[in-house]
């Protein structure tokens, strides 16, 4: 008996149906697989993209805390932020130091770093602050000083008396302090000057001196001075007794001396944040007097030379030399007395106009993923 044509035709459509359900439930499973993965994939790369997003925010924090203050420490561990956390920390290797930060999502986790440099030390940060040698020493048999801050010397350092606050010296130190002693220091950045930021403010005022300067009792220094500066191209000598609120400001040198049998006594008082006492060339107190009679200097705010600064001679217990502020100088600084001698320096930070330090921040050299 021959098969039905119908019949053989219901078997191929069956067989068709099947095959057809098969090949829809397979692309079906592979449509959900390939969904589930992309679905995955793009939820981790949602918490990647945030888990760098806060990394990115604890760098960010790390280095404006060193900007503020270098000797902050920026080490943290799994700080909250959003939905993450972050950990920073600070490392050095050669000279050079890094600063990390990662994020973490979930699990997930990314990094940032970035490479700086730390803040150059500057001349402003000392009491005494001399780019060739200092020599702090009060004097010998009955003589006494204090000094009360830190100490850079671009050369060797010799101290006597007492030093209450740090030693730096590019070379040899000797002599005692209460704090640290550091030799082959980094070189310390001594500020520049832009010289007609002063000069304009006394041309102003009719206190700009061409050539050499005397002030004596006869001629003293005004007691008060409008626009605060007094200016001289040439050189300044101080004798008697005198006392002003200025800043005298030399592109010259600067001596402070005895005159017959009469002793310098001076009283120098900054006027604003101006420095109190400038000279591009040197500074010398220089006197010669006895208990009776002995010379006296008191200066508050910042004593600067583009040379050397030198206290020599006798300056007795009453009056004395007494300074609030603090020396910078870019040459030597020297205290080569006898004896009876008081001389005292109390570091008060200074940052006057006109005065630039050079690098003093935190700066960024590179940032990477």
């Amino acid at each position: 008996m021959k098969k039905s044509l119908f019949s053989n035709e219901k078997g191929t459509i069956f067989l068709t149906t099947m095959v057809s359900m098969m090949i829809m439930i397979i692309m079906g499973g592979y449509i959900f697989q390939v969904t589930t993965q992309d679905t995955h994939l793009i939820a981790e790369m949602k918490k990647s993209l945030q888990a760098q997003q806060i990394a990115e925010a604890g760098l960010a924090r790390g280095l404006s805390t060193l900007y503020s203050d270098w000797s902050n420490s920026i080490t943290a561990s799994d700080v909250s932020l959003g939905v993450g956390t972050y950990s920073t920390s600070l490392t050095s290797s050669g000279g050079r130091y890094l600063v990390s930060s990662t994020g973490t999502v979930s699990g997930v986790s990314r990094t940032v770093t970035a490479e700086v440099t730390p803040p150059g030390s500057s001349a402003f940060d000392y009491a005494l602050a001399g780019g060739g040698n200092v020599t702090w020493d009060p004097g010998s048999g009955s003589s006494s000083g204090t000094l009360t801050g830190d100490i850079y010397a671009g050369g060797n350092l010799s101290m006597d008396g007492t030093v209450n606050g740090d030693a730096y010296a590019g070379g040899n130190i000797t002599g005692t302090n209460t704090g640290t002693q550091t030799t082959d220091a980094p070189a310390t950045s001594f500020p520049t000057l832009t010289t007609s930021y002063y000069k304009t403010i006394a041309q102003a005022n009719g206190t700009y001196y061409t050539g050499d300067k005397t002030f004596t009792t006869a001629s003293p220094i005004p007691a008060t001075v409008a626009g605060g500066v007094i200016y001289v191209t040439g050189n300044v000598t101080l004798y008697n007794v005198q006392s002003t609120t200025a800043c005298i400001f030399v592109e010259g040198n600067i001596d402070m001396k005895k005159t017959g049998s009469s002793t310098p006594r001076l009283t120098i008082n900054q006027y604003s944040d101006y420095p109190a006492l400038v000279s591009l060339g040197n500074i010398t107190i220089d006197a010669q007097g006895n208990s009776s009679n002995g010379s006296a200097l008191t200066i508050t705010g910042l004593v600067y030379t583009g040379g050397n600064f030198d206290i020599i001679g006798n300056h007795y217990n009453n009056p004395q030399v007494s300074i609030t502020g603090s020396i910078i100088s870019r040459g030597n600084i020297t205290t080569s007395m006898t004896a009876q001698n008081l001389v005292n320096v109390t570091y008060v930070q200074q940052n006057p106009p006109g005065f630039d330090v050079g690098n003093s921040n935190t700066t960024l050299v590179s940032y990477n993923q």
